[in-house]
């Protein structure tokens, strides 16, 4: 029986009008998922009013302090006032501007939704007014409207996001994690938009400061950093039924493990958009290892009226009118880049990129209406479909550089003890053999402390096949072994019992090595200095988005070591587990021992084979490597005896 308090069934079927406050804290679930949904909101509002510098600050990723300032327009008593009632917009009038936005709203717009889980205060002031005028929202009440002492523009400032929403508080991550998101969210603004200066800090920290720049070029430099940004070209204005479409791509051995790092801005905005992503990914169909994704900075414009952008909540997602149209344009200005190859030695780059003395990869000026660009000669032709569209363009493969001479060794745990076993930690009591073509397996030294599995080590080496793979003669019959694959599995789970053990040899840098990183992977390299510290890295922070490595563990030092940290970077932020390194440990060091691992194509000594062979006896999962691909195969007599027809 119902208590007398309880609805009854009957009164929870009656319709009922939500009271205004819950109306907008239901709408907020739609636009605030998180700090950064806020920040770009905000930042988003300041663009539309005209502003050339945006500023933003943050207190604990966000959750308890965001502060947007901008110098734009402002606002008057009575607009400002306005601006926070549900459904207020000075960005549409009519039925027919929802179909043609020009500006970065409009959904709703986000103020009232925001200031429904927040403590809010919007300052604002006209430019050429003495005065502004102070509003104070909390938690979607109205509590204050007065005049206030203002410069010209729009600051809002918003207070412990979520706190009358406890269930949503709760759901928010890390604050590095929620700090990433903020920064990128910003970055992404600012990339299509070079006129604008953006400054983001947290606390005493300045994270990003791009100054107003020239051109998207100049900005992109700014976002990117030295020395990826070396491996951007531009790719040309191309054409299709009122779509234009250029950008920046990146060589085939510049990669990401995100598809972040195809970044795409449709009429200004930033979105995300599986079509355009698939027009990127097709045209590096042949260049870019799976699981890879290119860096790309792609720029469309089209009529506003043929795409939509209220199809999401944050507007991130779009539809178009004529998606083929789009997926042409914007596949054939990557493509007309990539088919030039400017990023081999002796590569004809005039024809490329805009030169005329200046930078290469500045943009030349937009032509007229109705140019038609030249067009890369594609085997399927120009109305291909995405999934029909394949050329045959050069591999690149990102083997990575040999660096790291004038080094001195030492080790972690006690004194000096130089190592020189190639691509790999030296296992406890194993002598290297001897070097020797004609040295049989069988009289390869005993190896101290191995376990009792023969498998691999009883096998008769054989030698080669094109430098990828290992024959050897096993009882059963034939045995073929994926170099790679093999010394992968055996690299990667020293690494895994050198980060438990805290044991792992070190060579310190005579000279450190300076790396640069873009504001978003510095602030992920900042939480996992002391994890890598762990793995033998020594990197210290150098001010801004610079880092001094002053060390690296001894088996990685004639690898791309840059590489190894961004992959580890990208990994963590993928994540989002900074905070919680160990949670995705396996995945960040099944990527450094690819890099650290012998590559196919790498020329293999005897005595090489002979360690690897008893290596793969000693640890577990011998038998694939950490990204679960098989080290070996066997063939049985009895197999090629069939294929010989003795049988």
């Amino acid at each position: 029986m119902a208590t007398p308090d309880a609805p009854s069934p009957l009164d929870l079927r009656r319709v009922r009008l939500l009271p205004e406050e819950l109306a907008n804290q239901i709408a907020a679930g739609e636009v605030v998922e998180r700090p950064a949904s806020a920040v770009r909101e905000l930042v988003e509002n300041a663009l539309d009013a005209g502003a050339t510098r945006v500023e933003v600050e943050l207190e604990d990723g966000g959750a308890t302090l965001i502060r947007v300032s901008d110098n734009g327009r402002g606002m008057s008593a009575a607009d400002a006032e306005l601006a926070i009632r549900r459904h207020a917009t000075s960005k549409i009038a009519a039925r027919e501007d929802l179909f043609a936005i020009r500006s970065y709203g409009f959904r709703g717009e986000a103020l009232p939704s925001i200031a429904s889980v927040s403590r809010f205060e919007l300052v604002t002031s006209l430019h050429g007014q003495l005065g502004g005028t102070r509003v104070v929202v909390e938690g979607g009440t109205l509590r204050l409207v007065e005049p206030w002492s203002a410069a010209p523009g729009t600051v809002v400032t918003v207070r412990d996001l979520f706190f009358n929403t406890p269930a949503r508080l709760k759901f928010l991550k890390t604050t590095g994690t929620e700090l990433r998101n903020t920064l990128e969210a910003v970055t992404n603004l600012a990339a299509a938009r070079p006129d604008v200066a953006f400054l983001v800090t947290h606390g005493p920290r300045r994270l990003l400061d791009f100054p107003v720049v020239d051109d998207e070029w100049s900005r992109i430099r700014s976002i990117v950093g030295l020395p990826d940004s070396d491996q951007l070209y531009y790719a040309p204005l191309a054409e299709q039924d009122g779509v234009t479409a250029w950008g920046f791509v990146g060589a085939p051995s510049l990669t990401r493990r995100s598809a972040d790092a195809i970044s795409i801005h449709v009429n200004g905005r930033h979105v995300r958009d599986r079509t355009l992503l698939g027009a990127v990914r097709t045209a590096y169909s042949t260049l870019v290892d799976r699981g890879r994704y290119p860096v790309v900075y792609l720029f469309l414009t089209l009529d506003p009226s043929h795409v939509d952008v209220n199809v999401h909540p944050a507007k991130t997602e779009v539809r178009f009118r004529d998606p083929q149209a789009v997926f042409r344009a914007a596949r054939r200005s990557v493509a007309n880049a990539l088919a030039q190859s400017p990023w081999l030695e002796g590569a004809s780059r005039g024809s490329a990129w805009a030169t005329d003395g200046a930078d290469a990869r500045r943009p030349p000026a937009a032509p007229t209406d109705g140019h038609q660009s030249d067009v890369a000669s594609w085997g399927a032709g120009d109305n291909a479909s995405p999934g029909e569209l394949h050329r045959s363009l050069p591999r690149i493969d990102d083997a990575g550089a040999v660096w790291g001479g004038g080094v001195r060794t030492y080790r972690l745990d006690r004194g000096d003890a130089p190592s020189s076993h190639r691509g790999g930690l030296e296992p406890p009591g194993v002598q290297t053999p001897p070097s020797g073509a004609g040295t049989p397996l069988a009289e390869a030294p005993s190896q101290q402390g191995l376990g009792e599995r023969r498998f691999f080590r009883d096998l008769h080496y054989i030698g080669p096949l094109h430098n990828l793979y290992l024959l050897l003669s096993g009882p059963q019959g034939l045995v073929v072994i994926d170099q790679h694959a093999a010394h992968e599995r055996v690299t990667f789970e020293r690494l895994r019992a050198a980060w438990r053990a805290r044991k792992v040899d070190v060579q310190a840098m005579l000279v450190p090595d300076m790396i640069t990183l873009d504001a978003l992977r510095a602030a992920t390299l900042t939480d996992m200095v002391d994890a890598l510290a762990r793995l033998g890295f020594e990197i210290e922070p150098f001010g801004g988005n610079d880092f001094a490595l002053k060390a690296v563990p001894a088996w990685a030092t004639r690898m791309n070591v840059r590489a190894m940290i961004r992959d580890a970077i990208d990994d963590v932020a993928s994540r989002g587990t900074t905070d919680r390194f160990e949670e995705g440990l396996d995945s960040v060091l099944s990527r450094m021992a690819c890099h650290g691992s012998i590559r196919s194509g790498d020329s293999v000594q005897r005595d090489e084979v002979v360690r690897l062979l008893a290596e793969l006896d000693e640890v577990d999962f011998g038998a694939n490597c950490p990204h679960g691909r098989p080290v070996y195969f066997e063939m049985s007599l009895d197999e090629l005896e069939l294929r010989f027809e003795r049988r």
